[in-house]
């Protein structure tokens, strides 16, 4: 075979020759491919490709922005490595109190609790799922397809961003396909009872610890268990039952009953609230079932049809771990798309499996090219027709392969940004080697600090929009101005107390106006991003602001910073001075 095609066919597909395992398994169809041994080889490429997930991670590290969800793990962090608590505050931040204090750990290990270290917990997870993938489907599909699967979810923008977020996500995400793939190995490598037990032992642990960051991990356990209940199905005891007539009807009532009884248990479950309970923030897209897949046709628009196109791939040659991969894709895919709240990051934990089906059909369909290109060339060289002579076939071949790694990710706007974003990252690394370890931009807060505080002062109330951040970046505050946060707090209502904080919230313009008239001074700051917006600060209540107070000149750039002196007033101000001043409940 010529050097040229024989390179197409090495990185494409399978040889020409040889019976794929694809094909192997449409004969057998009733079995899985056997598992490839591990070897020193595998474990250098699962290593390598460990070093470059982290590589690309680290890159961008010091350049995303922050978001001001990741204060809640950075200002409890800092609290649990200096006194064990989980405080904010007079309040405190207990949702996933376990990655919390891994945060306070990380600042104690570094010697420094600022936003840079806060990530590297969520980075070194994002960058540990990448082999861990990897592995697992060289050895239960195959090498290329684990390939190209690690390869989509090393670069997917995605995965990159939440690795650079001080959040849960990553590590939910990497604890799910620890327990997942500890369920698929203990039911299906036919090993004997013992070593299956301890893998269901460790997916336990792995989901426990998941469900303490995420309780959409009830979701997985959902599509997990329609695996589990059809390889039960599939066994040849169980097909055998079935193919007897008097199990049939047996069988139809008690699959209705269950049904039944989920959808019930589901109904009346605490749960249920929850499910479509959403923010006011999110309200836009609360009832947007195309949500999601609209997310995946604009980021990822080739690989969302080859991820559709593996399905018929899947049933046509039965592969169970292509099975296992779509029920842990499809049904968070729905159940996220009914939900109320809706991110594309509440989907990380299932993209794995969507990127293994794309793969899967990737591979399937570079193979079959790669056969045709070598048997058309035979045949062509047989007849002396060849086209492209045999010094020309390489530069032909790296060519081809180069158009196709373009189309790839050109075509993938997920992957396209991220690439771009790699290459910034990595051109500003090279000119000042200091930036990859830089704290992440935080505009307009990001040394505005003490320019504030000598604006601000210390006034008798002092009232904010981000509350986070002012505690952060000014140390304190007295009330929050957010209309969002009040569908947060239980119970949602106007004036109550924000657990996270200890610190009254309010949304409404004529609240406020009443509140800072029992104040003979006072100053509200508003980042310029939350005035007006309906959800923080909406115009009822800029329009009060600018009715009972001043702004203050000069002001601080990306901020609305107003003040206000008069004499206090009010009938109700002993009251609504008392509950500002009582952090206890």
């Amino acid at each position: 075979m010529k050097l040229g095609l024989c390179s197409l066919i090495v990185v494409a597909g399978a040889g020409p020759v040889r019976t794929s395992r694809y094909v192997r398994v449409m004969r057998h169809p009733r079995d899985m491919p056997a598992p490839a041994s591990g070897g020193r080889a595998l474990a250098y490429q699962t290593f390598a490709l460990f070093l470059i997930a982290l590589l690309v991670r680290l890159l961008g590290n010091g350049s995303m922005p922050v978001h001001v969800d990741e204060f809640y793990h950075l200002l409890a962090g800092q609290s649990w490595a200096d006194d064990g608590s989980l405080a904010i505050l007079d309040g405190a931040y207990p949702r996933a109190a376990g990655y919390t204090a891994l945060t306070g750990l990380t600042f104690l290990v570094f010697g420094e609790a600022g936003m840079f270290v806060a990530r590297l917990p969520a980075l070194l997870a994002g960058a540990l799922l990448v082999p861990i993938m990897f592995h697992w489907t060289a050895i239960n599909v195959n090498l290329r397809t684990a390939w190209l699967a690690a390869l989509m979810l090393c670069f997917a923008d995605s995965a990159i961003e939440q690795s650079q977020f001080a959040r849960f996500y990553t590590l939910h995400a990497l604890l799910i396909w620890l327990g997942a793939t500890a369920t698929y190995g203990a039911l299906c490598s036919g090993r004997p009872l013992g070593p299956s037990v301890l893998r269901l032992l460790g997916a336990a642990v792995c989901y426990v610890a998941a469900l303490h960051l995420q309780v959409t991990t009830l979701i997985h356990l959902a599509g997990l268990g329609l695996f589990v209940v059809g390889y039960v199905l599939t066994r040849p005891a169980a097909m055998s039952a079935m193919s007897e007539r008097r199990f049939r009807s047996l069988l139809v009532v008690a699959a209705i009953a269950l049904l039944f009884a989920l959808v019930a248990l589901g109904v009346a479950s605490p749960l249920a609230s929850e499910f479509r309970q959403t923010s006011l923030w999110a309200e836009e897209h609360r009832n947007d079932i195309l949500f999601y897949a609209r997310n995946f046709v604009t980021r990822m628009p080739i690989l969302t049809v080859l991820a559709l196109a593996s399905v018929g791939f899947v049933v046509l040659r039965r592969l169970r771990a292509g099975y296992f991969c779509l029920a842990l894709i499809a049904v968070p895919f729905i159940a996220h798309s009914l939900a109320g709240m809706k991110s594309f990051r509440y989907l990380l934990y299932a993209l794995p499996f969507f990127f293994v089906l794309a793969a899967i059909a990737t591979d399937l369909m570079l193979s079959a090219l790669s056969r045709l290109v070598a048997s058309r060339s035979a045949a062509m060289d047989r007849m002396g027709r060849a086209t492209i002579s045999l010094s020309a076939r390489p530069i032909v071949t790296t060519v081809l392969l180069g158009l196709v790694a373009f189309a790839a990710i050109a075509g993938n706007w997920s992957i396209a940004r991220s690439v771009k974003r790699i290459a910034v990252d990595a051109h500003q690394a090279a000119i000042r080697p200091a930036s990859l370890v830089s704290p992440p931009p935080d505009w307009p807060w990001q040394g505005a600090s003490s320019e504030l505080r000598n604006a601000i002062g210390n006034p008798s109330l002092f009232v904010v929009a981000d509350d986070l951040r002012a505690v952060h970046y000014l140390g304190t505050f007295d009330l929050l101005i957010n209309r969002s946060r009040i569908s947060d707090i239980v119970p949602a209502v106007e004036f109550g107390r924000d657990f996270r904080t200890g610190r009254r919230v309010v949304g409404s313009g004529a609240l406020l106006a009443e509140i800072a008239a029992c104040y003979p001074d006072g100053a509200i700051l508003v980042p310029n991003e939350r005035w007006g917006v309906h959800y923080a600060v909406p115009p009822d209540v800029t329009r009060a602001i600018e009715d009972f107070a001043q702004p203050t000149g000069p002001g601080v750039e990306g901020f609305h910073l107003y003040r206000w002196r008069h004499s206090p007033r009010g009938a109700r101000c002993p009251y609504l001075r008392a509950r500002i001043a009582d952090r206890s409940a």
